[in-house]
């Protein structure tokens, strides 16, 4: 499909009280509205961007033994196309509890990386507690192990 095709430049005119539903429901805040107040007659324009890709993601899992199992506080650093990105494996996204999952990387134009991990405690330097590095490919979800190293994960 052509960007052409999925992207229609046209603007979407809103009125009055359709105006006021879209500010309402769009809009998340702790303040009331205290903006310019629209008559009946006045509309608004509001045009949507085209959409950009971001080029294709890669995923990592990270994995080790004991007790730490998730690898809190462990970095996750991407080098593609001359760039090196950089991701903290937290615990986050929930209420009274937590979720660890992939750790999420966009790769722009790049369709391969590098891929290595500063394992929790690890120091800059720190040989013993940095992973080697491994080569995945862009759009692809995969494991990280400390002791066992990469592999893909099991795709349905």
């Amino acid at each position: 499909m052509q960007m052409s095709e999925m992207y229609d430049p046209a603007p979407i005119l809103l009125t009055g009280a359709l105006l006021a539903a879209v500010l309402l429901t769009s809009c998340v805040t702790t303040r009331a509205y205290d903006g310019p107040r629209l008559s009946a007659s006045e509309r608004v324009i509001v045009r949507a961007d085209p959409v950009v890709s971001a080029g294709l993601p890669v995923q990592v899992r990270l994995r080790q033994d004991g007790g730490n199992r998730d690898a809190i506080g462990a970095w996750l650093e991407v080098e593609a196309a001359g760039r090196v990105q950089r991701r903290e494996q937290v615990v986050g996204g929930g209420h009274a509890s937590g979720t660890v999952g992939f750790l999420h990387v966009g790769l722009g134009d790049a369709t391969a990386a590098r891929v290595r991990v500063l394992w929790p405690g690890a120091k800059p330097g720190d040989a013993a507690l940095t992973s080697a590095w491994f080569d995945v490919t862009a759009d692809r979800s995969y494991v990280l192990d400390q002791q066992r190293g990469l592999s893909p994960w099991p795709q349905p």
